[in-house]
């Protein structure tokens, strides 16, 4: 818990240094939970980031807790809540472990030169609070089984 707490307080600090007028801008974090799924004993968290003043700059943060730091993992984005089901629409980044602790971590992060594009629609950060999606984390040995999953968006 100490080093989330550390991971988010280093992300609110970078984004408040990167703006000149600090009385300003404001780091926006949206938090979605992680189920375990199939038995897996694996749950965490999905932490939307982003600024009050740029829409095109956030952060997706996925949080692993109990998963195998060994292994290796997949986070995908879907269209439609988890009860209607639905396509990948984007494919987020690779997991790492942080040292001395049962955590594992994705982060991907976008901006004006990397947007998030779903289904030819660019993404800020309001347009993803609102997406109409969820998340899913395969093992990348067998990505037929989901290991834990998540609404996101206006799917709570």
């Amino acid at each position: 818990m100490k080093k989330l707490i550390l991971l988010l307080l280093t992300v609110v600090i970078f984004f408040s240094s990167c703006n000149n007028n600090d009385d300003d801008e404001e780091v926006i974090i949206k938090e979605y939970i992680l189920q375990e799924a199939n038995n897996s004993g694996i749950s965490g968290s999905i932490f939307f980031i982003g600024s009050s003043v740029y829409d095109d700059i956030f952060s997706i943060k996925v949080h692993l807790t109990g998963a195998e730091l060994e292994e290796s993992y997949t986070a995908n984005i879907h269209n439609n809540s988890l009860s209607n089901g639905g396509d990948v629409t984007y494919l987020l980044g690779d997991f790492y472990d942080i040292e001395n602790s049962d955590l594992m971590i994705s982060s991907t992060n976008f901006d004006s030169l990397d947007r998030l594009v779903i289904e030819n629609e660019i993404l800020d950060y309001p347009g993803l609070t609102t997406f109409d999606g969820h998340i899913t984390i395969f093992n990348n040995d067998d990505p037929s089984i989901v290991v834990a999953e998540g609404n996101i968006g206006n799917n709570l």
